[in-house]
């Protein structure tokens, strides 16, 4: 009878510790799921709000207008004014060149910056009470509802506070590479890339993406420590200095880089189609020259050949109205769309949600 009772014990508390642990991978997958679900809906928000904040900014305000831009009329009525004309020539390149790299820095830019926003209050606000949603007591939210609101407010703070800094340190860029591309020249669709690409190796290598240098661009999202960047409100002070250690990894620059890429990607491609689409019988030219492209830009190289060529005063009219059309179309969601696609940035954000969390010792 006590060998049977063993027994008997001894089958209850086996059959309990498998249940428990059943039950404890039933709880773990469970969490993990409410996580992965509040994920993928709130990357979804992100989304929606990067294009609303963008185009509440070129849209409704007009914000690239700050780029003041002569018109080609102008430009003809300076015509018996040779000084006047060349100021108003270079003016325009300068302007037209500034708007369209300030359009495919910004977008990325807003982008990677909300995502980690979203992502760090998710992990102070809504983390614990999904994971352990399965346990009577309801963890506290860590920073509380105006806070929250308050650091989700500098969304704005590259629009509202610093963008004229950040179209000046672009000019001065492009004032250096199209000192000697003339406007009354022509360009290839592969000479005209080879330029954009020599702009970006310039304005990208010289630590403009290092959270270290003076002009960094991740400097414009968000104010400095001494320009206010340290709150009286300890939890905002917490939530800025969680957002300038991420600005510090490595990681965290390779993923900025990728979705630049992908920016810059969508112009390429509707700029490539102006030149087939002007392409004429016996004006094309083959280009025998090689493309040299930066390790750090893999950018799109398949171009058919030969294309035509374009004089530069015809060109940039076309890429004035691109990055009107990117800027303030659908083009611009499809950009923060196929950022948001990429699998490093999904695996970089969720890491930022999660922290690395371990479940198995949550539960």
């Amino acid at each position: 009878m006590n060998v049977f009772l063993l027994s008997l014990g001894g089958g209850i508390a086996s059959l309990y510790a498998i249940l428990s642990t059943q039950q404890k991978r039933n709880m773990i997958k469970g969490a993990k799921d409410r996580v992965s679900s509040y994920f993928t809906s709130s990357q979804d928000f992100s989304n929606n709000t990067v294009d609303f904040v963008l185009d509440n900014f070129f849209e409704k305000n007009n914000g690239l207008e700050r780029i003041e831009t002569p018109s080609i009329a102008m430009i003809r009525n300076a015509a018996k004014d040779p000084i006047e004309k060349n100021r108003l020539t270079d003016q325009l390149k300068i302007s037209i060149m500034t708007k369209l790299f300030a359009t495919m820095y910004t977008i990325p830019l807003i982008f990677v910056f909300n995502r980690i926003q979203v992502n760090i209050i998710g992990r102070y606000c809504y983390l614990d009470f999904i994971v352990q949603k399965d346990k009577q007591q309801v963890p506290k939210r860590l920073v509380d509802e105006t806070t929250e609101k308050q650091y989700f407010s500098f969304i704005n703070h590259l629009f509202d506070q610093t963008f004229n800094r950040f179209v000046s340190i672009i000019q001065n860029h492009l004032e250096i590479h199209l000192k000697d591309w003339k406007i009354e020249e022509q360009s290839s669709y592969e000479s005209f890339l080879r330029l954009m690409l020599k702009i970006r190796s310039s304005f990208e290598s010289s630590n403009i993406l290092s959270s270290n240098h003076k002009d960094s661009l991740l400097k414009y999202l968000i104010p400095d420590e001494d320009e206010g960047g340290n709150s009286s409100n300890d939890s905002l002070t917490m939530l800025f200095n969680e957002t300038r250690n991420i600005f510090e990894s490595q990681k965290f620059y390779g993923i900025l880089k990728e979705c630049i890429n992908q920016s810059f990607l969508e112009f390429t491609k509707n700029i490539r189609n102006d030149f087939e689409s002007n392409k004429k019988s016996g004006a094309a030219m083959a280009i025998n020259d090689n493309i040299i492209i930066p390790s750090f830009l893999p950018i799109e190289m398949e171009i058919p050949k030969p294309l035509s060529t374009m004089h530069n005063i015809v060109l940039l009219p076309k890429i004035n109205k691109l990055v009107s059309q990117i800027s303030k179309t659908s083009q611009r969601l499809d950009i923060i769309t196929k950022m948001s696609q990429l699998e490093s940035v999904k695996s970089f954000n969720y890491s930022i949600l999660t922290n690395d969390l371990n479940f198995n010792k949550v539960f």
